[in-house]
């Protein structure tokens, strides 16, 4: 009996090791035969024909976009005055555009949107749709800028000033690519199909008057479009520990909750500070605050996310690529790495964020009602029915309430295989060929909501190289873009509307879709 147990021990000792050597082998051949999926079109060169220069007069454009005080302080309530400037601005600035007999038509929607049509010459085709925004955060802090906000001076290379990022670059470089276009081919000119252009001009405080509008009409008169392109994820020079920088273009959108957590109490549990009560509710409230924070969302590597590692992983040393080329086996180790960066591990789990507290009123008086306000930005595959109750469950206090103040459901996730992404892909390669292109996980809001309803093929970028010192600028002080990253942009735009009209994916050769 023993001998037997002996043999049966050793026998299963040997198998558990093949299928250990079996499980070894199979992960170090998916590593190394992991395939690039970049794209290797030919680079853009200064002495290309249709290489935009940043001229001084085409810097100065952009000036005077930057200058306008465009400011949306909340939902209905922006500066008028400045919003109407920007219309005007691009209309001296773009004489071509704006002609009585150029064959871009604009239109001015809910007073200041803006919409331009470009029509093609074959009206089969569905048109592209390439949004941006007109409006600007405000000043919150300008003490803390180093030059004045809505100067748009030029400092060392860079030009300062509230939306030189966002949006107004993307804009700016729109316009001066379609005037390109009409100044080097003439009235006559037609692209191949339609060119549809949608600024909105209440963006930051979320659209319901601008994006809303265009959406609605354009649906109205059955403009559907191909893809959509909005604002975006910029390139990032660190994603992953990758090597080099990496342009992230945005296939969903998180979505956005903000709940009032309340505690009421009645008169025994308020009163005089001299006489405390054993339950109090601001430490009723923190505790639930507490709960809320110290139990983060589970991770889950899906949608955008495992499209980004897929496309980055033939690109990542071979340990790292070991680990995400086997997802099914390092699920957890690769959760694990991308945890270790705030940045990266909101694209993984819904996020929570303590935001807002209200309560008393006197030092010396026990607050009869405390509040705060609690942000999610909730990841494709929840909804915001399944946050709201998750959080009713991990406070379990039956003393607090939860209650919904304002939410938008998590966008869907767009495709990294149509026509659309391999336009986007091919143009930012050709403009930066050293640099990788992924999809990703926009984890801020953007007006693409408002256009879900138009076409499954929503995609967001910012052609714009960003370090870990850039991001803060967005929304914050000393907002900036140097003039060689801008004509990068312009040149950007041009390749993309020509990319657009002559682009086909099943033409490419192979040398082209990656090393097979």
């Amino acid at each position: 009996m023993t001998k037997m147990m002996m043999r049966t021990k050793g026998l299963v000792t040997r198998v558990v090791l093949l299928c250990a050597a079996a499980v070894a082998a199979v992960v170090v051949a998916r590593a190394l035969t992991a395939r690039s999926l970049q794209m290797h079109p030919e680079a853009c060169k200064k002495t290309d024909l249709d290489y935009l220069e940043a001229t001084e007069e085409r810097i100065e454009t952009l000036r005077a976009m930057i200058q306008q005080r465009s400011i949306s302080f909340r939902q209905r309530h922006g500066n008028a005055t400045g919003h109407a400037r920007v219309r005007e601005v691009l209309q001296e600035r773009f004489p071509l555009i704006h002609h009585q007999d150029s064959p871009v038509q604009r239109e001015v929607l809910a007073e200041y949107s803006l919409l331009y049509r470009f029509p093609g010459k074959d009206e089969s085709l569905k048109p592209a749709l390439l949004c941006g925004h007109i409006d600007v955060v405000p000043i919150a802090n300008p003490d803390a800028w180093e030059h004045e906000p809505f100067d748009a001076g030029i400092h060392d290379g860079y030009i300062y000033g509230r939306g030189a990022l966002d949006d107004k670059t993307r804009v700016t470089a729109m316009m001066e690519a379609v005037e390109f276009l009409l100044a080097s081919k003439g009235f006559d000119y037609r692209p191949q199909r339609t060119l549809l252009f949608a600024f909105g001009h209440d963006e930051e405080v979320n659209g319901v008057e601008g994006a809303s509008v265009i959406s609605a009409e354009l649906v109205r008169r059955g403009w559907y479009p191909e893809f959509l392109l909005d604002e975006g994820l910029p390139i990032y020079t660190d994603v992953l520990g990758i090597d080099r920088p990496v342009a992230l273009i945005g296939t969903s959108e998180k979505g956005y909750l903000t709940v009032r957590v309340q505690v009421h109490m009645d008169h025994d549990g308020a009163g005089h500070s001299s006489r405390p009560p054993k339950e109090q509710a601001v430490a009723i409230l923190s505790r639930a605050l507490t709960r809320l924070h110290e139990n983060p969302h589970p991770a889950h590597i899906n949608g955008a996310l495992f499209d980004m590692i897929t496309h980055l992983a033939p690109e990542m040393p071979f340990l790292k690529r070991i680990i995400m080329c086997n997802l099914w086996l390092f699920a957890p180790i690769a959760k694990l790495f991308v945890s270790l960066k705030s940045d990266s591990d909101a694209l993984q789990r819904t996020t929570t964020a303590l935001t807002v507290i209200e309560g008393g009123v006197k030092e010396n008086v026990l607050p009869h009602t405390v509040s705060a306000l609690v942000n999610h930005r909730i990841s494709p595959g929840e909804t915001v029915a399944d946050v709201v109750a998750r959080d009713i469950t991990i406070i379990a206090d039956a003393r607090v309430s939860v209650e919904i103040v304002h939410s938008v459901e998590p966008l869907p996730t767009s495709s990294c295989e149509t026509r659309g992404f391999k336009v986007l892909e091919r143009s930012i390669r050709q403009i930066w060929p050293d640099y990788y292109v992924a999809p990703a996980l926009m984890i801020a809001g953007t007006d693409t909501k408002h256009y879900v309803n138009l076409t499954p093929n929503l995609y967001r970028f910012m052609p714009v190289v960003m370090g870990p010192t850039d991001t803060p600028r967005l929304h914050g002080p000393n907002e900036r873009i140097s003039v060689d990253a801008y004509e990068k942009v312009l040149n950007f735009y041009i390749h993309l509307l020509h990319n657009i009209d002559t682009f086909n994916p099943h033409d490419v050769h192979h040398h082209e879709l990656g090393d097979l």
